[in-house]
């Protein structure tokens, strides 16, 4: 029904490399990454049992059920697949980010619905948590040749974990959304609401001991699409809110303007060292986020606020809904 695909430009916007790739069935791609080779890094589902699997990785069969988180890994040139994996067993399983620890180690996160993915002994959360779907999170060794551990992370309603980063500890950090009353959480610095809420949490090297976990919301419903964690250990995290009442420490904007607005918090181990809203009077929504050299934060997303806050714009007004 669909496949995924990779390109690959010049800085110069030259098309230097583009492919299919998938096998019989659905097949996506939702993020890529470097790892320690410096090949190309894939991770996504797919419902596909003919999904182009290497010999010697951990899964090399489909799993089954509605999908297996896949991990593909192609050479610097795009003609080489350097190793690729399952993920999965008769569930329906998503990789929505993946990232490289210093040791080389390849550590993913996304999804998993109705019972525990492929978790393994010692692991914090062995049991699946309930609802429509548990966050997931695994480490494998470099090439994916090992299942490391794997981890659910969740609570009896809905949770969305879509990324992954690491402190200057080799700690895991993740965020994502949850709409669980009964989500794991560890010296929290909020407490849940009656909608979803975004939650960031951070495990230890070997998933086997939750360190810190939190909600992070307000009155009404709050995701997160974006998190980093800086050299000092600061996190960052970016928001579409709805809600009202989110904690804000030296914003540019001080209240929620509108239906949903973006929203930027960083914190360290003591708490909120900024927080601000960005947004117009009708619905703004963060759904990328970079940081570039620790000197500034760059957000994406789309509006349909007439009034949001420009400034050196290159199209200051906007241009309507048709």
């Amino acid at each position: 029904s669909t496949d995924a695909f990779m390109a690959k430009f010049s800085p110069s916007g030259d098309l230097l490399f583009s492919s299919y790739f998938g096998g019989s069935d659905e097949d996506r791609f939702e993020r890529i990454g470097i790892d320690h080779y410096g090949n190309y890094l894939f991770t996504g589902y797919t419902s596909s049992d003919d999904y182009m699997t290497t010999p010697g990785v951990c899964q090399e069969e489909y799993g089954g059920g509605d999908g297996d988180i896949v991990i593909t890994a192609l050479d610097t040139d795009c003609q080489s697949i350097q190793y690729s994996t399952y993920l999965g067993n008769s569930a329906q399983e998503i990789g929505l980010d993946v990232d490289i620890d210093d040791n080389g180690n390849i550590v993913l996160v996304g999804l998993s619905s109705f019972f525990a993915t492929n978790t393994t002994s010692g692991a914090y959360q062995q049991t699946y948590g309930g609802g429509t779907a548990d966050s997931v999170i695994a480490k494998f060794s470099p090439n994916c040749t090992d299942l490391l551990w794997s981890t659910l992370l969740g609570g009896s309603g809905v949770e969305f974990c879509d990324d992954i980063d690491f402190d200057s500890a080799g700690n895991l950090v993740v965020s994502g959304y949850t709409g669980s009353s009964n989500f794991p959480v560890v010296d929290q610095f909020y407490n849940n609401t009656n909608n979803y809420d975004a939650f960031f949490a951070k495990l230890n090297p070997t998933g086997d001991t939750l360190l810190f976990s939190s909600y992070l919301g307000g009155n009404l419903e709050d995701r997160s699409y974006g998190m980093e964690v800086l050299s000092d250990d600061t996190i960052v995290i970016s928001s579409p809110a709805a809600s009202t009442d989110m904690p804000t420490l030296n914003p540019i904007q001080q209240n929620n303007s509108g239906e949903t607005d973006a929203y930027l918090a960083l914190f360290d181990d003591e708490g909120i060292i900024y927080g601000s809203y960005f947004g117009g009077e009708g619905g703004d929504f963060i759904m990328g986020m970079t940081v570039h050299e620790e000197n500034w934060i760059g957000l994406l997303g789309y509006t349909d606020s007439e009034d949001l806050p420009t400034h050196n714009a290159i199209q200051d007004e906007f241009g309507g809904d048709e």
